[in-house]
């Protein structure tokens, strides 16, 4: 069932020196999430089971620290803090967006200023 959701949080980057696909399978691994057939790849994986908890925006995964608020408005704000984690408050209708698509959008609206 669709409904509003409102998120205020911070993004913390994590290291992606490994890469997407091998990042993305260190961090199921070690929660023990096993991959099943209708999983395309490791970051699919991780978003599934992950949900909420670990985002990928833009080819960076970010470990979610996450508080969910009681909806009124669509809300996506985010501001970059000095150590390159992001501060982010959103706010939507997940029957028009998910989660991650929330993200990119606030993501988006920080780098215009």
């Amino acid at each position: 069932m669709s409904e509003t959701e409102y998120h205020s949080g911070v993004l913390h980057p994590l290291d992606m020196s490994k890469g997407l696909e091998e990042t993305a399978k260190e961090i199921c691994e070690k929660h023990g999430w096993e991959m099943k057939e209708w999983h395309s790849d490791w970051e699919d994986l991780l978003c599934d089971e992950g949900y909420q908890e670990y985002v990928v925006a833009h080819g960076v995964i970010y470990k979610v620290d996450n508080t969910e608020i009681d909806p009124y408005d669509d809300v996506y704000e985010a501001e970059k803090q000095p150590d390159g984690s992001y501060r982010y408050t959103l706010k939507y209708y997940n029957g028009g967006c998910c989660f991650g698509e929330a993200i990119e959008t606030a993501l988006e609206r920080a780098e215009e200023g």
